[in-house]
């Protein structure tokens, strides 16, 4: 168990849905001997980074929005080491990892007050003009959050439990 008692728990960030009163995922960290919600969203993504073993992405996407390529923009994105599977019970799924310390270009995880869609135009694209609802195109720049050098250092090396699954 990690202890800093220097600890300020970092803004709770809700990237669910408008229309959505429930998370798929939930994720805590944990540095006081207590756990501290820190991301509410739908769906994410888990994925081995190729250069290194034992090291994973966790990366959320914005699918009503894109870059001007098409690309499905990038909500937050951040590394994790040591992942370990601690339970699955009632459709849900509980991983614990670490906060990887090593790069602090890949944590990109926005501060509270960033607004992604800043800015964000309809797709006038001749393929997505006929839909009912057009995706927004956002800016140059704001397909992913810069990195977060401040939260980085809080929060590297820190244990971070996700629990994927309905969550209330």
């Amino acid at each position: 168990m990690t202890k800093r008692t220097d600890f300020k728990p970092p803004e709770v960030l809700d990237f669910r849905r408008d229309d959505r009163r429930e998370a798929n995922t939930i994720i805590t960290v944990h540095a006081d001997y207590k756990g501290h919600m820190w991301i509410c969203c739908d769906d994410i993504e888990i994925t081995g980074r190729s250069n290194q073993s034992d090291s994973w992405t966790v990366e959320a996407n914005n699918h009503g929005a894109t870059d001007g390529e098409h690309d499905t923009a990038v909500m937050f994105r951040f590394a994790l080491v040591g992942v370990t599977f601690r339970m699955a019970s009632g459709g849900r799924v509980w991983l614990n990892g670490f906060v990887a310390g090593d790069d602090p270009g890949t944590f990109r995880v926005p501060p509270a007050e960033w607004n992604q869609l800043e800015g964000a135009t309809k797709c006038t694209h001749e393929r997505c003009r006929g839909k009912d609802t057009r995706h927004l195109v956002v800016d140059e720049g704001r397909y992913i959050p810069p990195p977060n050098d401040e939260l980085f250092d809080t929060l590297r090396g820190l244990r971070i439990e996700i629990v994927m699954g309905s969550c209330r």
